[in-house]
C-alpha cells in the first residue's frame, strides 16, 4: 500500500489501563509511572530498537501497569504502524498528552 502512496493509520494507546485512571485529574496532569513508560517507549521507537520494543512487557518500566495483559490490544497497533512504514525507519512524535492521570494520547508518524 505504501508503494501506492496510501496513508496507513494505526489506532491505539501507549498507556491504556482503565482501572488505573484517576477521574479527578484532567488534561496535563500525568502520573509519573505513565510518563516513565511513555519515555521508554519513545526512546526505543526513536532508535527503532525492535528487539527491546517487542519485549516491552518484560523490560519497560511500569509495563504491567501501563499495558496490562487484559488491555494490550490498545498498545500492539503501534507495531503494525511501524511495520507499514517505509524502509527509512524514522519516527516522529507529533503529539503527546494525558487525560485522567495516565491515559496516554500519542500521535506518531513513521517513515
Amino acid at each position: 500500500m505504501r508503494e501506492k502512496d496510501i496513508l496507513i493509520i494505526g489506532s491505539g494507546g501507549t498507556v491504556h489501563n482503565l482501572r488505573a485512571l484517576n477521574w479527578s485529574k484532567q488534561s496535563g496532569e500525568a502520573d509519573q509511572w505513565a510518563i516513565e513508560f511513555d519515555n521508554w517507549i519513545r526512546d526505543h521507537i526513536n532508535k527503532w530498537d525492535l528487539d527491546s520494543l517487542f519485549k516491552y512487557d518484560a523490560i519497560a518500566p511500569n509495563a504491567g501497569l501501563a499495558v496490562p495483559p487484559y488491555g494490550n490490544e490498545h498498545f500492539v497497533p503501534i507495531f503494525y504502524a511501524m511495520g507499514a512504514a517505509d524502509n527509512e525507519k524514522k519516527a516522529k512524535l507529533i503529539h503527546s498528552s494525558y487525560r485522567y492521570g495516565n491515559l496516554s494520547h500519542s500521535v506518531w508518524q513513521f517513515g
